[in-house]
């Protein structure tokens, strides 16, 4: 067994909760009475997949081929089963809050997974039932913070993180986020921020330019689409749960506009990654040319590493209709998304003329 091999393996169980659709109850039959059941055999499942994940580089070749056998047996019963254990999580719990706790943090987490992969809709439904039936846990109400975000409804967004702060205080990567918020809030007053329309084969988004803390990305990014650069490119790299990649001229991830610019994320006053951020794509520190991205949901650990230097303000649900391409896993049978056109709304009184250096490329 490779090491590759062994990473594939350890991988899937935690790839099950986050593939999980939010279904009406009954969908599969299920009733809150079916729930302690299904439950039972998920978690049993669930457990013994784990077991095998720690055994696996402990044994015998030969016993290594017996565990990937039972193992993918267990994948294969926990994929049917998690629709009906969610399902039937859901009915359990409308019927009685109270005496479906189990449920209750089932569901609590599955919406937790939902927001970390940017299904928004899965999350805010599954939350609004919690909600419904008094649910209670620590970190509920941040939560429901991070789900009006990931909505992109800004006010509602700001309003939640604010009560949080009041109520029970944010953490330090929440409290980054409410003054993210605040200045988005202070932009939108000022209104003079540079827009460009994006129209892709999925449809039109706004994005609005964070000149201020990334001038210079903000030039390079206009200048490239008054030129026409982008129109016609593809959406080369886009990942479920992630983000959507494009600005490549070869569509291969390798491509640029021949020159580089210089990162801006390592300013004091470098904006977060949260739901909808266009970020610079890079090879590296100061590598990054044309290509860009756009997040699907909160990408913390890009904070810092990339610059962000914009946000879709209209056209989210765009993102949600994006042929998803991973280039290491290449099926000719799939065809990208394209930019048909990009175009600048406006912009201010200045020329935008980036400062380049020798591409590395």
């Amino acid at each position: 067994m490779t090491r590759s091999g062994y990473h594939r393996l350890r991988m899937l169980p935690f790839c099950l909760l986050l593939c999980g659709v939010l279904l009406p109850s009954g969908v599969f039959g299920q009733s809150a009475a079916e729930f302690p059941q299904l439950y039972q055999q998920w978690s049993s499942a669930l457990q013994r997949a784990q077991t095998i994940q720690q055994q696996f580089r402990t044994v015998t070749p030969a016993e290594q081929a017996q565990l990937r056998t039972e193992y993918q047996q267990l994948i294969q019963q926990l994929t049917q089963l998690e629709p009906q254990v969610i399902a039937s999580a859901q009915a359990a719990y409308q019927a009685n809050p109270q005496q479906a706790a189990q449920a209750g943090m089932l569901l609590f987490n599955v919406s937790q997974q939902a927001t970390e992969m940017g299904d928004a809709e899965m999350a805010a439904n599954l939350v609004q039932l919690l909600a419904k039936g008094g649910f209670s846990h620590p970190e509920f109400p941040q939560l429901r913070a991070r789900i009006a975000l990931a909505s992109g409804d800004q006010q509602a967004a700001l309003a939640a993180y604010r009560q949080v702060q009041q109520q029970q205080g944010l953490d330090s990567e929440g409290k980054k986020v409410m003054e993210e918020l605040e200045l988005r809030e202070k932009e939108a007053q000022a209104d003079d921020l540079p827009r460009v329309l994006m129209k892709t084969t999925k449809g039109d988004m706004v994005l609005e330019l964070y000149e201020n803390q990334a001038p210079n990305s903000v030039a390079n990014f206009v200048s490239l689409v008054e030129k026409g650069y982008y129109d016609g490119l593809t959406f080369h790299r886009v990942l479920d749960g992630f983000m959507a990649q494009g600005g490549d001229p070869t569509g291969t991830g390798g491509g640029g506009p021949g020159y580089a610019i210089a990162c801006e994320c390592y300013r004091p006053d470098a904006r977060l990654h949260l739901p909808g951020t266009l970020s610079m794509a890079h090879a590296g520190k100061d590598t990054g040319g044309s290509q860009f991205f756009i997040t699907f949901t909160k990408t913390e650990h890009l904070d810092g590493r990339h610059t962000a230097f914009g946000r879709v303000i209209e056209g989210m649900e765009v993102l949600d209709q994006l042929q998803r391409i991973d280039p290491s896993r290449p099926n000719p049978n799939i065809q990208p998304d394209k930019i048909v056109s990009a175009k600048v709304l406006r912009k201010r009184d200045h020329a935008y003329q980036p400062k380049t250096l020798p591409s590395r490329r």
